[in-house]
């Protein structure tokens, strides 16, 4: 569905913008993310297109959006920063969508395993966790369109750029990887690779940046969302070609205006740029082909 995602196929090695400084506060927009916290939204460059509301959402003016409650300051799909405003491409994603419709977002957090039926179950319009596109979820969910294609990465310090390019160059090197899908990444593509399997994110790239490991193995969202925070380091190679998921809005069944509604934004967001912007706010990368 993105345009970006189809540009990450035909690129294999990525540099992150050394420059680049991610600010934790998202930019506002004509339609901000009512959490009590401040205003989340997408970058002001490419103006949003207000159109008839074709939908009839929970709340008169708004769209409730529902998230899993994440404490993880490095997820770059939803955050809140130290002053509680909400960030994170899946944020401004919604917002935009509901500037489109004159609506503002109210975000709401839910359990992780609740996340999925909570607009069936009359908690919000739309779910927003991560989300992987499972066409076996049953009656209580449909997925929009998808936004953003998920898929392993390598991080690794610049110095080592240039030769840490590659499974196969990770040979007697440190590795780390996340425990659950990094570790069986590596038992799927490169079983004979040593690893050392971490919590999470944050520890794996403090592993990284103090020369623990030599390499961190995770999803490319989560290693290009560190680089351009942190500069210095750099995303030497993607795996796509090696397995990817497709990440998208949960909405409960019954909600089919509010589908179309969300499937015509994202197409019309790729269009005109939109996307792209929320998108490079993020994971923004010089590719080299």
């Amino acid at each position: 569905m993105s345009r970006r995602s189809t540009a990450h196929r035909t690129s294999r090695v990525l540099a992150i913008l050394a420059t680049s400084a991610i600010s934790l506060t998202a930019c506002g927009g004509g339609g901000g993310a009512d959490d009590g916290g401040g205003d989340s939204g997408p970058a002001e460059t490419t103006p949003i297109d207000v159109v008839d509301l074709t939908f009839q959402p929970m709340t008169a003016g708004k769209i409730t959006l529902c998230t899993a409650a994440t404490a993880n300051p490095e997820d770059p799909f939803r955050f809140k920063d130290a002053a509680g405003k909400w960030g994170g491409l899946e944020i401004d994603l919604a917002t935009a969508i509901a500037t489109r419709y004159g609506l503002t977002v109210e975000v709401t957090e839910q359990p992780v395993n609740d996340i999925r039926i909570a607009p069936r179950a009359g908690t919000c319009d739309i779910a927003a966790a991560s989300l992987v596109i499972d066409p076996e979820a049953g009656e209580d969910v449909v997925y929009s369109d998808k936004f953003f294609d998920a898929y392993q990465s390598l991080l690794v310090r610049e110095a080592d750029a240039e030769t840490l390019i590659t499974l196969e160059s990770l040979a007697g090197k440190k590795v780390g990887v996340l425990k659950g899908a990094g570790e069986e990444f590596i038992t799927n593509n490169a079983p004979d690779l040593t690893v050392e399997a971490f919590e999470d994110a944050a520890a794996l790239h403090a592993a990284l940046e103090s020369s623990q490991i030599d390499a961190a193995i995770t999803d490319f969202s989560t290693n290009a969302f560190r680089a351009k925070s942190k500069g210095g380091t750099v995303v030497s190679t993607t795996f796509e070609d090696l397995g990817t998921t497709e990440y998208a809005f949960a909405l409960a069944p019954e909600s089919q205006d509010l589908l179309l509604a969300v499937n015509e934004s994202l197409n019309e967001f790729n269009s005109t740029g939109v996307y792209q912007e929320i998108y490079d706010k993020y994971f923004a990368v010089a590719t080299e082909e």
